[in-house]
């Protein structure tokens, strides 16, 4: 899919016009470059300009609910330039922190899942409220257990982000379960408030982490996992699936780099290669995919290749500015 941001007004301010023309059936698009003229691309689906939230998580959130529960393993995963609305689109407007007994709302009628579906709330918290709205359909005789775990990637080495100690990076194995992050912490929840909480305190982390190891945000991956374990209590069956959520690093070329920033440059393109390698290799049907060429992919296992489904959201600015 391909997610399409207003122009801001600074591209506007330098007299830039919008060159990417959306036809009718958003599937196919058009660029009209200033340098190398018009070209025409055809996506699973377009996001114009003026899509809203609720539209985006219509078409790419709320179809895979019905997947999860089915044990499939999904995927959503985002990239774009610096500033092209990655975490808008994956985010939004996220709650704030929720406390267990709600004393904090001045309105009682406000209930968490008025918070989730803010008309502002990206797919993430969208797709919390759906999978705990979905579990309480479910008759009694079934259990469910989630917990989640929130991880970067930078410079190639893996970083909690839940809890993050200086010097402590993960590693992944895999077993009977799937992929597994060694070292990872990974928290229980009993309710939206819980995975809100962990998001909030995930971010605050990640800008501690950052500041002790010099770490861009921008220039790192971040991948939220939601594990689904649903039990029959009748028959003992267990069935597990899992959600990753992942936001690329922005990958812009640096021409007069020096030093960490041209390491950086160098490992997010040797991530997205192997990524691009592991697609190409799943999708040409070859029996194994060479996972192991980076972290990004290593982690992304289980939700790019066997029992899953996944979508990939570019975000980008229509601005001739940009092209």
């Amino acid at each position: 899919c391909l997610r399409l941001r207003p122009m801001t007004k600074i591209e506007t301010s330098r007299r830039s016009r919008s060159c990417i023309e959306v036809h009718e059936g958003s599937k196919e698009f058009t660029v009209d470059s200033p340098l190398d003229g018009e070209y025409d691309f055809c996506y699973d689906h377009v996001f114009d300009t003026d899509a809203t939230q609720e539209s985006v998580y219509e078409v790419v959130g709320y179809p895979i609910i019905d997947d999860l529960f089915d044990g499939v393993n999904c995927c959503v995963i985002i990239y774009g330039l610096t500033g092209s609305g990655k975490v808008h689109t994956l985010m939004g407007k996220l709650p704030y922190e929720i406390e267990r007994d709600e004393d904090h709302f001045e309105d009682e009628s406000v209930t968490t899942n008025d918070l989730l579906s803010d008309e502002d709330a990206g797919i993430t918290p969208r797709l919390i409220g759906d999978i705990f709205k979905c579990m309480e359909n479910h008759p009694e005789t079934v259990e469910f257990r989630i917990s989640c775990s929130f991880v970067a990637i930078y410079l190639e080495k893996m970083y909690d982000l839940l809890e993050p100690q200086v010097g402590k990076t993960l590693f992944v194995n895999e077993d009977c379960n799937g992929v597994r992050i060694e070292g990872a912490n990974e928290a229980y929840c009993f309710d939206e408030s819980d995975v809100i909480n962990l998001i909030h305190r995930s971010i605050a982390c990640r800008s501690i982490l950052g500041t002790r190891l010099n770490i861009d945000p921008k220039r790192s991956h971040t991948i939220f996992i939601i594990n689904i374990e649903k039990k029959d209590l009748v028959t003992g069956s267990i069935q597990r699936s899992y959600l990753h959520l992942a936001k690329l690093a922005a990958f812009e070329v640096q021409s007069k780099g020096k030093g960490q920033s041209v390491q950086e440059t160098k490992l997010v393109h040797k991530s997205f290669s192997a990524l691009g390698n592991v697609i190409k290799s799943l999708t040409e049907g070859h029996a194994e995919a060479p996972y192991q060429e980076s972290k990004l992919t290593c982690v992304l296992r289980d939700a790019l290749g066997g029992n899953c489904k996944s979508t990939f959201i570019i975000t980008a600015s229509p601005s001739s500015y940009n092209i």
